[in-house]
């Protein structure tokens, strides 16, 4: 894949870390059936400009994410946990596996360059 198959939004926690918390995108879909509605609505006096009213956008941190922590001590280390995930929420663990593989190939290169 070229990238994250959902967007994510990234905040600092509490722990000193980076919380990348999925950001599902807003589904806007009109069906046929509401289209035939917003028309007819148009033809009788409603505004030409009338639309269903999209979904709510601030899905942030109710669809789960990743916690990415760099510690010191005991030995230097980076540990990744899952974090904010509500109850029915489906694991993104493509998007997990995107976010764990880069951090890895940036750190190899971060490593390699440091020599």
């Amino acid at each position: 894949g070229s990238g994250l198959t959902t967007p994510v939004v990234v905040k600092a926690t509490g722990e000193g870390g980076v919380g990348l918390y999925f950001s599902p995108k807003v589904n806007d879909y009109v069906s046929q059936a509401e289209e035939k509605k917003l028309k007819e609505a148009a033809e009788i006096g409603g505004k030409p400009g009338d639309r269903p009213k999209p979904m709510k956008v601030s899905r942030a941190g109710l669809e789960g994410g990743i916690e990415v922590l760099v510690e010191a001590q005991p030995s230097p280390r980076i540990r990744a946990k899952r974090i904010a995930y509500k109850e029915g929420a489906v694991v993104k663990e493509m998007s997990e596996s995107e976010i764990l593989r880069r951090l890895e190939d940036d750190l190899g290169r971060w490593f390699k360059n440091k020599k």
